[in-house]
């Protein structure tokens, strides 16, 4: 929702990546560029990757060390969702994991980031997990989960995302890592 006033000046695309083809499928209509299909989604974040390069190069020659957001620059976002239908099975699970770990490394500086959604969050399903500067723990069903998701020691630490009760009125709760400290915090997300 927060993003919606800069998706309509022009200031962030969103590119969607959505093999379930559900819930992101209702925004479609919003994506600057939208794939469900494993080849269609391949090719969509080898776009990306290459977006983000070409920025890159354009940010050297004008010799910029900063990005800034403007309709001529904007902020890019690609979304996947299920993450692990893109990395751990498929015909093109090499070349996105390797791309998404270009993006994943070297995005922040050009504008470029991602948010990946995930059932299981295991590093066989999720290898390039660590590349995700902000992660997000809802309701999981193991406790390994939680570490897998938040780091290790973040369920000693208090994010018991894994006995968050699996009722309607905990849709939305989770667990986040304040940025400046190891401490969880309890989340909610919006329901729109």
């Amino acid at each position: 929702r927060s993003l919606a006033p800069w998706i309509r000046a022009g200031l962030c695309r969103v590119w969607m990546c959505d093999p379930k083809q559900v819930e992101l499928a209702l925004g479609q209509g919003l994506a600057y560029r939208y794939a469900a299909s494993d080849d269609e989604c391949a090719a969509l974040i080898t776009e990306y990757r290459e977006d983000l390069e070409q920025t890159q190069r354009r940010l050297a020659a004008e010799g910029l060390r900063r990005f800034t957001p403007s309709v001529e620059t904007p902020v890019n976002l690609l979304v996947m969702d299920e993450i692990g239908a893109l990395l751990a099975f498929g015909d093109h699970v090499r070349e996105n994991k390797k791309n998404l770990a270009v993006i994943g490394t070297q995005g922040r500086a050009t504008g470029h980031h991602m948010w990946g959604y995930v059932q299981e969050p295991s590093k066989d399903v999720v290898p390039v997990r660590d590349y995700f500067t902000v992660r997000v723990c809802l309701r999981v069903t193991a406790a390994s989960h939680v570490d897998m998701v938040l780091g290790d020691g973040a369920r000693l630490r208090g994010a018991l995302a894994d006995e968050i009760p699996n009722t309607p009125d905990t849709a939305g709760i989770g667990y986040v890592i304040r940025q400046r400290s190891r401490t969880p915090l309890r989340v909610r997300a919006a329901y729109t």
